[in-house]
């Protein structure tokens, strides 16, 4: 699976410690707590289904410009 960094700034204090503690009380990291989390509030939140919707299923992909000039000249 392709990953990616995201840097989170800017969280409360008391949110952060929160978090810490119950990653530890479930005995897993807090970068796994977080990556649960997040993954349980996009099920609940059906994000899926909902970019169904906005994005349409089977859209087409953008087409790819050419790239190959054609350099002919005209005799």
């Amino acid at each position: 699976m392709k990953t990616r960094t995201i840097n989170l700034r800017s969280v409360p204090e008391d949110l952060a410690v929160k978090a810490k503690i119950a990653a530890a009380l479930q005995g897993i990291t807090l970068k796994e707590f977080i990556l649960r989390s997040v993954e349980k509030a996009l099920n609940e939140a059906d994000v899926e289904s909902a970019s169904l919707v906005l994005f349409g299923a089977g859209a087409p992909k953008r087409a790819r410009p050419n790239t190959r000039a054609k350099h002919r000249k005209s005799h």
